[in-house]
């Protein structure tokens, strides 16, 4: 069975044409170079946009705070290696540049699959030039809000406890030749705790003087800027900007 394509082949060449046989995905390219997921995006804060640039800063791993979200969502780079096609001068469209429908999530900790998901998604990614690939972006949900609630109630008050996490991300989408192409697996360890992400100054710690023998943050938070593109994730934050609406940023630990 194995041989029968190669004696498609050669019984085509011998007839001066090219016979396709069934099974040889036409209408698919698994094919791990053609796209792939360069890494994740750092968070450019106070902005908070995104370039399609290989020049931007990236993220080696991630963290979500569960004491202000459950859900962590990420700005993947997207390389597209398939060659150009078009031509004006044949009149042929260019077929290779690729729209994103979305992206696979395995999530897993110490071996252990979590969570097994696909998640919807949109964006373009132009022809490779040259040698230079083209370029694009897919957002990504790597921890599920259902998943960040179960960890939350095992986490919750403790800020020296902390989970692992690993997300193998793949992309996928379609040419506009119509050929359906995934990209190779790229993993993602993300850290999630309890309030580790709050920031306690020296200028904003007080002692309450209340005789309870703690501290809190009692700095005014007039003058204090968020560097938070999405509070509670990957970005530190300053005690004074949460502490009015939030016991976890109040009492210094």
């Amino acid at each position: 069975m194995r041989s029968t394509p190669m004696k498609l082949l050669r019984l085509g060449l011998r007839l001066g044409i090219v016979l396709f046989p069934l099974g040889l995905g036409m209408g698919c390219a698994d094919n791990d170079s053609s796209l792939y997921i360069e890494g994740v995006l750092a968070p450019d804060a106070p902005a908070c946009e995104f370039n399609p640039d290989p020049g931007s800063k990236k993220l080696f791993s991630g963290v979500l705070d569960l004491a202000f979200r459950t859900k962590y969502e990420g700005v993947v780079l997207v390389g597209n290696q398939l060659a150009p096609r078009g031509d004006k001068k044949q009149l042929r469209t260019e077929t290779s540049g690729l729209q994103i429908r979305g992206s696979e999530v395995e999530l897993s900790m110490q071996d252990q699959v979590l969570d097994r998901f696909s998640v919807n998604g949109g964006g373009f990614i132009d022809t490779s030039r040259a040698e230079t690939p083209g370029f694009g972006l897919a957002s990504v949900t790597m921890i599920p809000a259902s998943r960040g609630a179960k960890l939350a109630e095992q986490l919750q008050g403790n800020p020296s406890a902390y989970r692992t996490l690993i997300a193998t991300i793949r992309v996928y989408g379609d040419t506009l030749g119509g050929i359906e192409v995934t990209s190779g697996d790229f993993t993602f360890p993300i850290d999630v705790c309890w309030g580790c992400l709050i920031e306690y100054p020296l200028e904003a710690v007080v002692d309450p003087a209340d005789g309870t023998g703690g501290l809190v943050c009692g700095g005014a938070a007039e003058g204090v800027t968020s560097d938070q593109c999405l509070r509670g994730q990957d970005l530190p934050i300053d005690c004074r900007t949460c502490a009015a609406e939030s016991d976890v940023c109040y009492r210094v630990p």
